[in-house]
């Protein structure tokens, strides 16, 4: 499901416009407005930047 909205969002393709091998449109785009509306992006971007950081042998968040 994460790869079918990164795949979205790098492309800037519409939601209709997936690849066949994604869950169908309707389903990815209800899972991505249900992760934006609960701040899930927002925390999965943030361990991101956490697990980055430490890879490069600096210390956690900014």
């Amino acid at each position: 499901m994460t790869d079918a909205v990164l795949s979205f969002v790098k492309t800037g393709c519409q939601w209709r416009h997936l690849p066949h091998d994604f869950p169908p449109d309707s389903i990815v785009h209800s899972f991505y407005r249900r992760a934006r509306n609960s701040s899930l992006w927002d925390r999965i971007w943030q361990h991101m930047v956490v697990i980055t950081r430490e890879d490069a042998g600096r210390k956690g968040p900014v």
